[in-house]
């Protein structure tokens, strides 16, 4: 069933949310789709002089991305903090991944920025 499931959302979202992040809730309304994802709890590659550990969440990033029968679909995805802690030094720092799911300076996905695009003429 899990494959099922990606299989699906591999045609409605952006692939590098469907492979990092998990759909947490979806709002429907009359004109609007709310997908609300939160990032896999998956570490990033490090050291082995690194620990990692998971610290919650940054605020919800909000996007839109291309319409789905008739309704607006905005992205609500939220990416997980982490502490890196150095065991040698036992310096602690907080980071999150960088991706890259929305166009330069829009609050679009690439995919819906690039489709506009090739539209204008």
């Amino acid at each position: 069933m899990k494959e099922l499931y990606k299989e699906i959302l591999d045609c409605f979202l952006p692939e590098e949310l469907v492979e990092n992040f998990d759909v947490t809730d979806i709002v429907k309304t009359e004109t609007t789709l709310n997908i609300y994802m939160s990032e896999k709890n998956i570490q990033p590659p490090h050291d082995a002089t690194i620990v990692m550990s998971p610290n919650g969440f940054t605020e919800y990033s909000v996007f839109t991305d291309f319409p789905v029968r008739r309704r607006l679909v905005t992205i609500h995805a939220r990416k997980r903090r982490w502490i890196a802690e150095n065991i040698e030094t036992k310096q602690k720092t907080t980071f999150s991944k960088e991706y890259s799911l929305v166009a330069e300076g829009t609050r679009i996905s690439k995919d819906f920025a690039a489709f506009l695009k090739g539209t204008r003429r």
